[in-house]
């Protein structure tokens, strides 16, 4: 099988040199009240609590307080256990529910997770802090493009075919995984992609590719930095590329993405038209 991604990633710029930091403070939770309920089929937790998350980007301290109710049901007899949550910000200017198993602030957004089971994989998703604006779902991990010290950033994020069914309005029988392209604000883009072959459903390898000058992989594939620039970037400048690697029975075929003007590229995909089908929605 031909392999479309590997000859491309050795032109990559990549350096394994210390890591950029950033400016993140840890976050503070703070409980308010808790319940507990025991019965003879299943106990029941409750709990609420406030998190504080600070983090300074373009030069200025982004002070952010949630509020936070989980709930989680745990079956006595199967020990399988149900959780959701609500949060809300502290003006209640928004409010989500969610359906998982862990949150947490990150990297100045919010991460949900829900454990591997009933054979999905791990999936996560992100939420924005300010809006509480759902932007991506992925499974097993997530690619990420950061202007460092400012608000820029970009996911590209892959959710697995059959988590996707699940987050997917509408799918067929070919459709093996969803693309997502977001800022930290708003969903860019999405992608489906679908194969007529049979195709490994699990999270393919993903990794970032630097055509550009402007930015380096420093010590993760899976993060890129425009090193050279700031607050005040152009769409022009944002260019790089990024390739999904699958396993088609014992070969390896890969699909190459490119993003230039800030947009992932329809006409620039790279791929094996006789397994692959790309959609853009």
């Amino acid at each position: 099988m031909k392999k479309i991604l590997i000859p491309i990633l050795l032109l990559c710029f990549y350096s394994c040199e210390n890591e950029i930091s950033e400016n993140t403070s840890e976050n503070t939770i703070s409980n308010f009240n808790s319940k507990y309920e025991n019965s003879d089929k299943e106990i029941n937790l409750e709990n609420a609590y406030f998190i504080y998350s600070s983090k300074e980007e373009n030069k200025t301290n982004n002070d952010i307080v949630l509020k936070v109710n989980h709930n989680k049901t745990i079956n006595k007899a199967t020990k399988k256990s149900k959780s959701s949550f609500q949060i809300s910000s502290i003006d209640n200017t928004w409010k989500i529910f969610l359906n998982a198993d862990e949150i947490e602030v990150k990297d100045n957004v919010l991460l949900a997770k829900t454990d591997a089971k009933d054979g999905l994989e791990e999936t996560f998703s992100i939420h924005n802090l300010e809006s509480g604006k759902h932007l991506v779902d992925y499974t097993y991990d997530k690619l990420i493009v950061k202007i460092p010290e400012t608000n820029f950033k970009r996911y590209i994020a892959y959710t697995s075919l059959a988590n996707s069914k699940n987050i997917l309005k509408s799918y067929d029988k070919n459709t093996i995984g969803l693309l997502t392209y977001s800022s930290e604000k708003n969903v860019l883009q999405k992608i489906l992609i679908k194969s007529s072959t049979k195709i490994d459903s699990i999270t393919p390898d993903m990794r970032l590719v630097s055509i550009s000058e402007k930015s380096r992989i420093i010590g993760n594939v899976g993060v890129l930095y425009f090193t050279y620039l700031d607050e005040n970037y152009k769409n022009k400048d944002i260019d790089f590329a990024f390739g999904l690697s699958y396993y088609v029975g014992a070969d390896e075929s890969s699909i190459l993405f490119e993003v230039t003007d800030n947009k992932l590229i329809k006409d620039k995909v790279k791929y094996d038209k006789k397994i692959f089908d790309i959609e853009f929605l």
